[in-house]
């Protein structure tokens, strides 16, 4: 396979994948953040409300590990290591000839991939280290092995490794931004990671409120 088709199938996966983890951050802190208004909706049905959450975060320490994890054998890393090798195809002159724009068109002012674009963006993700060490510890000693100490007493593992809203934040950041980097200049396109359907939840919330403002009316 050529390496343009190679980049266009490794795009599209990674992309999936990205929205796969982003849709599980966006809606496991909605959640969350709905828990101020309507909690007491949620306790209607505790142990389905428990189970998606603990499933969402389960699905975010997974799905970090993998896409960040230099180790693995896609994700990030990886991607970048692709592109290093077939930099060629992420040229300006490879932009105008895969969409035909005469010279001079808008579409090819724009900074040209280099290997200083690539260490730049590995630079970035080696940063999130402190970000995902929570992440890593948990995916680590629990999530996708048990370790004996914490197997016992996971919660001694969770009071140490605080996952906190502005490390999942700065994580989608470098994602989005890595992502459409190379998108952009391989032929214009760029991808938004964030879902359009969290809020669908709160119609779920809303009808579970209205009933229990109903039997309050109702004096029940």
């Amino acid at each position: 396979m050529d390496p343009e088709r190679q980049f266009e199938e490794y795009r599209e996966a990674l992309l999936r994948e990205c929205i796969r983890l982003v849709s599980a951050i966006e809606l496991f802190k909605h959640l969350h953040e709905r828990k101020a208004d309507r909690l007491d909706e949620m306790n209607i049905a505790p142990a389905f409300f428990a189970r998606v959450l603990e499933a969402l975060l389960t699905e975010i320490i997974i799905w970090t590990y993998k896409l960040l994890n230099p180790r693995e054998k896609l994700g990030f890393p990886k991607y970048l290591s692709f592109i290093e090798k077939n930099i060629d195809i992420f040229s300006i002159e490879a932009l105008q000839r895969r969409k035909n724009y005469p010279d001079g068109h808008l579409m090819l002012r724009r900074e040209p991939i280099t290997c200083g674009t690539i260490k730049r963006d590995r630079r970035r993700i080696r940063e999130l280290d402190e970000a995902i060490a929570s992440i890593k510890l948990r995916r680590n000693r629990f999530y996708a092995h048990f370790d004996k100490r914490h197997f016992t007493e996971p919660t001694r593992l969770f009071e140490k490794s605080v996952i906190k809203w502005s490390d999942l934040d700065e994580i989608v950041l470098v994602m989005q931004d890595i992502f459409d980097t190379y998108s952009a200049v391989y032929d214009g396109n760029t991808f938004e990671l964030k879902p359009v359907n969290i809020d669908d939840v709160d119609l779920v919330l809303d009808i579970l409120h209205e009933h229990n403002e109903s039997l309050k009316r109702k004096g029940l």
